[in-house]
């Protein structure tokens, strides 16, 4: 079961990134997650018994042990409905450095053992691709933001955000990098 996650008192810009950045609300089709995509570990119910079947949370998976959790439920023919009405309002509490750090640690200790364990599904070198093309993609946009943010609720957010979305996309292209240059592998006996 997936529930919603939404942003509880977010106090300054990068808190409300992070909202925006860390919590899903894609119920997909007939509140059934799509495949490959599961529910964010803060609002998530899994049974004992489907627990025990994928034997349980792999301890090699540092980051994204959410994702990875889901994977193993859905490769063995089990789906997460999603309840819209299961709310965990959540507060990220972010520094910058914070935010930059858990981008970095995502990406180099989690999706680079996700796409290790589940190379059919995860592509290492796409999500790399798609960091780098985000970068001058926010870059070529952000005359737009300028000339619609009079229009925006939030002007400084909506101002900032095309830069935090740039230096995110860096810190994990960092992390892809990083995780490529210290060997970060998933090692399939450990379990």
């Amino acid at each position: 079961m997936a529930g919603n996650i939404l942003g509880y008192n977010s106090e300054g810009i990068v808190e409300k990134y992070g909202d925006i950045l860390f919590t899903r609300e894609d119920p997909g089709r007939d509140n059934i997650l799509p495949k490959n995509n599961g529910p964010c570990g803060c609002n998530a119910s899994y049974r004992r018994d489907v627990l025990s079947l994928v034997h349980g949370f792999d301890p090699q998976i540092l980051s994204a042990e959410d994702l990875d959790i889901a994977l193993k439920i859905q490769k063995n023919g089990y789906f997460f409905r999603y309840a819209e009405n299961a709310i965990v309002y959540h507060r990220q509490r972010l520094t910058l450095k914070e935010l930059l750090t858990r981008s970095y640690t995502l990406t180099k200790y989690g999706m680079k053992l996700i796409s290790d364990k589940y190379p059919d599904d995860y592509s290492y070198a796409k999500l790399l691709l798609g960091y780098f093309l985000r970068v001058p993609y926010k870059i070529v946009l952000y005359p737009y933001v300028i000339l619609i943010t009079p229009f925006q609720e939030d002007k400084i957010f909506h101002l900032a955000r095309p830069a935090l979305d740039i230096l995110v996309s860096m810190s994990r292209i960092w992390g892809c990098i990083s995780a490529v240059a210290h060997k970060v592998r998933y090692n399939p006996r450990k379990n």
